[in-house]
């Protein structure tokens, strides 16, 4: 009779098993960490992109409202003789307007808007100063400041046209002491995040001129 042999079956895993097996979950691990790092830092950067596409389409109204609303005042009591009130450069822009109506306040404003710094934050600034629609009458009127735009880093304005005849248009960084208004003008807003808008180009529009003994 052949001798009885005795089959041993490991039921276990042996010590390089158990290494490689940790090694790998390891890996699994770190590479699905950081698929979701990467998808969440996705998502948080379509949410910021979405938030300041939303606040750049309501400054865009508000300017566009604004600007195609600019008022010229008399210069004189004679009629005809008026003057444009617009004052532009790379970080301050301002002009004569009327203000909007929620803030129910009627007659004509300069209208400044400018980057302004708020603790730690910077913004972009509104305020209102009220103006006589005549040459010495002076309008008390003054609206407190308001914030358009908040954490952003810059604010830069242009103005395109031609100073006169002669001049070609083209972009300036100043829009000083003239008799019209500029065909275009262009904010561009880098926010402090490090997300970048797009430029938005407004067209201004002189509305019609008030009579001399309004």
């Amino acid at each position: 009779m052949p001798p009885y042999h005795r089959h041993r079956c490991d039921a276990g895993f042996t010590l390089v098993e158990m290494l490689v097996a940790i090694v790998l979950v390891g890996i699994l691990t770190a590479a699905l960490f950081s698929a979701l790092r990467f998808g969440t830092h996705a998502v948080s950067a379509v949410d910021r992109a979405l938030d300041h596409s939303g606040q750049l389409s309501l400054v865009y109204g508000f300017l566009q409202a604004r600007l195609s609303n600019a008022q010229p005042f008399p210069a004189s009591a004679e009629r005809g003789q008026h003057e444009i009130l617009f004052n532009g450069n790379p970080d301050r822009m301002e002009f004569v307007t009327t203000a909007p109506a929620q803030l129910a306040v009627g007659g004509f404003f300069v209208l400044r808007l400018e980057p302004a710094q708020d603790g730690a934050q910077t913004g972009l600034v509104t305020s209102w100063r009220g103006v006589a629609r005549r040459r010495g009458r002076g309008v008390d009127a003054e609206l407190p400041p308001s914030t358009l735009l908040e954490h952003i880093d810059k604010a830069q304005f242009a103005y395109f046209g031609a100073f006169s005849a002669d001049d070609a248009n083209e972009w300036h960084d100043r829009w000083q002491a003239t008799d019209h208004l500029p065909s275009m003008v262009r904010l561009r807003v880098d926010f402090a995040d490090g997300w970048h808008g797009p430029d938005l180009i407004f067209a201004p529009r002189l509305a019609a001129a008030p009579e001399a003994g309004e």
